[in-house]
């Protein structure tokens, strides 16, 4: 038989080189350190009730506060000039409602003595009424103008800790307008921005480590109380708001922390995107057998991306090798070699 003519069936199949990498224990793994502060976990906000111009300011950030203390005043002129136009409006209704009663008093005893007509007597009794109504307004109208002066004057509504200034003396105020925040003290958290999806399905199971940067032996463990659902465009970033704990003394608000997120659940895998097959609608990845150098799928389930990364569910085993380049044209059962293991 000639050589080129022999069986090519009988050809050895040339193993295929490949990239992989070996699968690690998560809960080993950490996935990274970053900077956030110590925040109060419940601010508010507070405004003033009626529209002026801001006169005084009479608290400072981080400065502690007791309800009902002065925060910040506005200049009173209106509400005071308001004020005393409801005040001649109530003595101008008393005196009319005082002289209609006085009227329908003296007709009432003319008419008990059969002087006068029931036209007129109910006409009088019409008219007493009316003025009480007016009266009754104008002394509302009065309450809500002594009010309205009185919201000139801002006020802490809790004993707390002033965390910023949104306005400035001089400036007109709109009604609500935000002026000044006040944070509940006894109550923090720790506040980071974390790549997006660095969390992702399985946040409650990983550990994280707040840790004072003034001094690390000083820490707290922390769960995700807050995960932001919108994505920082510019930075790819997630806020996340970590819920302490406990609350170390030096955890003082506005202080810088490092947040360290450590190992995840036993079935949750960090793997390059390019590891994972899409197959007749199921999600997969080549695993290799460091026996027989040959390929077989296992089924995983894509639980969050992180930038190039996926987070991945499913039966993978710390020291199983996975294909992470050229997946779309391998086969179950193809020998392949291990060319270089690429380290994540």
């Amino acid at each position: 038989m000639l050589p080129g003519c022999r069986d090519k069936s009988l050809r050895p199949v040339a193993e295929r080189p490949v990239l992989f990498t070996e699968i690690v224990d998560p809960r080993n793994a950490t996935s990274g350190r970053f900077a956030g502060t110590i925040q109060p976990q419940y601010e508010v906000a507070l405004g003033f009730r009626v529209a002026g111009r801001m006169a005084t300011r009479h608290a400072q950030i981080g400065q502690q506060v007791r309800k009902g203390d002065l925060l910040a005043t506005l200049d009173p002129g209106d509400q005071q000039h308001q004020l005393r136009a409801r005040q001649a409006e109530v003595g101008k209704a008393q005196a009319a409602w005082q002289q209609a009663r006085d009227e329908h008093v003296r007709y009432d005893q003319l008419y008990e003595r059969g002087i006068g007509s029931r036209a007129r007597l109910d006409q009088l009794n019409s008219d007493l009424r009316t003025q009480d109504a007016i009266r009754q307004q104008t002394d509302v109208a009065l309450q809500q103008a002594n009010d309205h002066v009185s919201y000139t004057r801002l006020t802490a509504e809790f004993d707390g800790l002033v965390t910023g200034w949104h306005a400035e003396v001089g400036q007109v105020i709109a009604t609500g307008q935000p002026v000044v925040s006040l944070a509940r003290p006894e109550s923090r958290e720790a506040v980071v921005d974390l790549p997006q999806g660095l969390l992702g399905a399985q946040a409650d199971n990983r550990q994280i480590n707040v840790i004072s940067q003034l001094d690390e032996h000083v820490s707290a463990l922390a769960k995700v109380r807050q995960l932001a659902p919108q994505i920082n465009a510019g930075t790819r970033t997630q806020r996340v708001r970590l819920a302490l704990q406990h609350t170390p003394d030096s955890f003082r608000l506005g202080s810088t922390v490092t947040v360290e997120i450590s190992g995840a659940a036993p079935n949750l895998h960090e793997l390059p995107g390019s590891a994972v097959l899409e197959r007749d609608g199921k999600t997969q990845v080549w695993v290799i057998d460091p026996s027989t150098s040959t390929l077989s799928p296992r089924a995983v389930q894509v639980l969050a991306r992180n930038g190039s990364n996926v987070q991945l569910g499913g039966e993978l085993h710390a020291g199983e090798k996975v294909v992470i380049a050229g997946v779309n044209g391998m086969q179950a059962g193809q020998k392949v070699r291990m060319q270089r293991e690429v380290s994540l």
